[in-house]
């Protein structure tokens, strides 16, 4: 007896393996959650997709304490009114602390 897997239980262990929610993957591949539910009808895309973020990771770069400051001067108040803050640092090494 052969045991076959659904495009669903692979999208479902795709995402396990990335660490993401239902929703987190909806966003990522820019569909409501409920759809994930009928992905049996375009198997070959969502796989493509998923094999593209396998190894997503959030860009780091690096920001010159003046131009922290300048971003502070000029858009501080907006990001205090907005609930945001200006980092202090931009420095990946120190992030990853």
């Amino acid at each position: 007896m052969t045991i076959q897997t659904t495009t669903g239980s692979r999208i479902e262990q795709a995402r396990n393996q990335l660490g993401l929610s239902l929703p987190q993957l909806a966003r990522r591949i820019a569909v409501k959650s409920k759809t994930l539910e009928n992905w049996e009808n375009d198997r070959s895309g969502a796989e493509e997709y998923l094999a593209t973020i396998r190894d997503y990771k959030p860009n780091k770069f690096t920001m010159a304490a003046e131009d922290i400051e300048r971003v502070r001067s000029a858009w501080g108040e907006y990001a205090t009114r907005w609930g945001y803050q200006v980092p202090e640092t931009l420095d990946p090494a120190a992030a990853d602390k």
